[in-house]
């Protein structure tokens, strides 16, 4: 089955590489990529980490449930870059490209 460009997931460019990108700052975040509508969410494993690092803890945990209770709609994003210098957008694109097709996930990728 074909999928019309209307009707695919919009990921927005800039966020995912974000996501993807190791942070020293808060390294125990975990993002994820809702595989049908293309939002990002982030928390952490553990509320004591989110209260380091200056998140809401509710909002932590309100998140990290969403995702543990629908896993399926949900696909962890690897941490693919180091938040040194930055490759070629061309490069970070493919690698978003790749890692999205690894997981069956049609998206436009937007700028």
């Amino acid at each position: 089955m074909k999928i019309e460009k209307d009707e695919l997931t919009k990921i927005e460019m800039g966020e995912i590489l974000d996501a993807a990108t190791e942070n020293d700052l808060i390294p125990k975040c975990r993002s994820f990529l809702n595989r049908h509508s293309g939002e990002i969410v982030h928390f952490f494993d553990d509320d004591d980490d989110a209260a380091a690092a200056n998140w809401s803890v509710t909002d932590n945990e309100k998140t990290r449930s969403r995702v543990q209770t629908t896993p399926a709609l949900w696909v962890e994003i690897p941490k693919l870059f180091t938040s040194g210098p930055a490759s070629s957008n061309l490069v970070n694109a493919e690698l978003i490209r790749d890692f999205l097709k690894d997981h069956g996930i049609e998206a436009i990728l937007a700028v």
